[in-house]
């Protein structure tokens, strides 16, 4: 029995032994972990008031983080602790900059030693104020806008753009508008390696690019009334949100001026018949303020025109007669035998001349019962040079053997 007793007492005092040197082992891991120092903490969450951090597990228990408003980390505004790996410190400051240590422990009140580096985040920028159109160009649409609080730098957002387009900390931009007339802009603070935090953007819209000189081959003519009365358009490759047009009497008095609400539409010029103009157009953009900036003029073009008629005074011939048209310089009589071919020179007279007659039709006479089609161009004296108005008069009819022209 003794010897029975010695051995159950040698047995329990190994056991014992061996529990103690397991809870020794196990104490001392525990120590180990809560030692260990987070070393990856970074950003992954952010408000206007809160930021959010994240970190790889080490095994602590607890999880306690300070916040402070210096990267030298003496400042500390507050803290918070969490047994998993998220954190989130809330009531800061709008688009401001603070720094984060992560400590760890075993216990949920001692949890902020063995302290990590620190970690810059940021708050987001206050949301974008107005953004507005404020001039433009042949080749870009510039907007503006006021400093955002907490921002140190914008992005520019279009379509057809891939990625966020910094400004470089500006508070405007030139956009090189191609068929897109709206644009939006973000608030953003960066932080020193790059990261950055984007606030609420804003919309600016009806913009436009604008041609600072039409040139002359891009405006004209489209339609005129027997009144005198003409449609004048702008060509495809005007840029603006409308255009003025406006003209002078070459001779004596009498102007008028039209602008348009849209660079598409047509202006209705109130010319009068048998007077000569002098016309010219420059295009247009409204600005966000309402104001309106406006392109150079262009070159002036002329428009002019009279009642046209034609008779056969004699065989083989057409009379062309007109009504006089104050300011003409001279008239030219063009001639085809189809509407849509080619016009010849047939005749030329001067400004106070009323009529001419028509014989010959590319040196050859004319012929019975063929459809010829006239042309009456009116001409202003430029210098030494006589220019064409857009304006001309058109007839056709065929010479019959009873010499008529119908």
């Amino acid at each position: 029995m003794r010897q029975s007793a010695t051995k159950t007492l040698r047995f329990f005092a190994a056991t014992l032994a061996a529990i103690a040197f397991l809870f020794a082992f196990a104490a001392g891991t525990t120590d180990v972990k809560a030692a260990d120092i987070v070393t990856d903490v970074k950003q992954t969450g952010v408000t206007k008031n809160s930021v959010t951090v994240e970190f790889t597990e080490i095994g602590a228990d607890y999880y306690g983080g300070v916040i402070y408003s210096d990267a030298a980390c003496t400042k500390a505004l507050n803290k918070t602790r969490s047994a998993s790996t998220t954190l989130t410190f809330s009531g800061l400051n709008v688009g401001s900059t603070y720094w984060v240590k992560v400590g760890n422990g075993t216990d949920a009140n001692n949890c902020y030693g063995n302290a990590s580096d620190p970690c810059e985040v940021i708050t987001k920028p206050e949301d974008m104020g107005v953004v507005s159109f404020v001039g433009a160009s042949d080749t870009a649409a510039t907007i503006s806008w006021a400093p955002v609080q907490g921002a140190t730098d914008y992005a520019i957002e279009y379509p057809g753009v891939e990625k966020l387009i910094s400004t470089k900390g500006a508070t405007s931009f030139q956009l090189p508008l191609t068929n897109y007339t709206y644009a939006f802009v973000h608030p953003i603070r960066v932080n020193s390696k790059g990261g950055y935090a984007v606030g609420n953007y804003s919309r600016v819209a009806n913009l436009s690019l604008l041609t600072t000189k039409v040139d002359k081959d891009f405006f004209g003519i489209t339609n005129v009334l027997s009144s005198g009365t003409c449609y004048v358009r702008v060509g495809n490759g005007v840029c603006g949100n409308g255009f003025e047009v406006e003209g002078k009497a070459v001779k004596g008095k009498g102007s008028f001026s039209v602008k348009t609400a849209n660079i598409g539409a047509s202006a209705i010029v109130n010319a009068k018949n048998k007077v000569m103009y002098k016309y010219r157009v420059r295009a247009y953009v409204t600005l966000s303020n309402g104001q309106v900036q406006y392109g150079q003029w262009s070159d002036y073009k002329y428009l002019g025109s009279s009642n046209v008629k034609c008779s056969a005074p004699g065989d083989r011939k057409i009379k062309v007669t007109w009504g006089k048209c104050k300011g003409v310089g001279r008239f030219v009589v063009k001639m085809s035998t189809s509407p849509d071919g080619k016009f010849t020179k047939v005749a030329t007279a001067k400004g106070n001349a009323k009529s001419v007659v028509i014989g010959k039709y590319k040196k050859k006479p004319l012929e019975y019962y063929k459809t010829y089609y006239i042309r009456v161009y009116y001409q202003v004296k430029k210098g030494k040079k006589y220019v064409d108005s857009d304006v001309y008069s058109e007839y056709s009819g065929q010479i019959t053997r009873s010499y008529r022209y119908r």
